[in-house]
């Protein structure tokens, strides 16, 4: 079943897709995470695994965004109409908001400041609106 979706798959177009918006969410996620979070983290570092530690998981955080950038890029080309950079915007807010419900249940169960919540929150959105952007970009016609 999956080789049969999979097959379905304009390739060519996929992978420079999938790799624009890995480059995306990397780059972002530094932005959001090492320098504008950097002091609400300093703030709650008993919630966080030491500096020094982290660096042991990084293989996990790279992992983790790119099979975020693949599937996002995966099933945006599933419902590809080509009608731009709104489309993208559109699905990257669905995106969104489907990752919003995960943080939701998050902030139900960790000591985390409203703060730092709605934080991940507006940056979290802003994010995968971008990366269906990106993707309506790169994977155009």
């Amino acid at each position: 079943m999956i080789a049969a979706i999979w097959n379905r798959v304009n390739t060519k177009r996929f992978w420079p897709t999938a790799g624009a918006v890995f480059a995306w969410i990397f780059l972002s996620d530094f932005i959001i995470h090492k320098l504008w979070l950097k002091s609400a983290y300093q703030k709650t570092a008993s919630l966080w695994r030491p500096e020094a530690e982290m660096g042991q998981y990084m293989s996990w955080m790279m992992s983790g965004e790119f099979l975020t950038a693949f599937f996002l890029s995966f099933i945006f080309t599933k419902g590809y109409e080509g009608k731009g950079w709104q489309e993208g915007a559109r699905y990257g807010a669905f995106m969104g908001l489907f990752s919003v419900s995960q943080m939701c249940m998050n902030y139900a169960v960790t000591p985390l400041p409203s703060t730092l919540f709605w934080s991940w929150v507006g940056a979290g959105m802003f994010q995968a609106i971008m990366a269906g952007v990106i993707a309506s970009w790169v994977y155009k016609k």
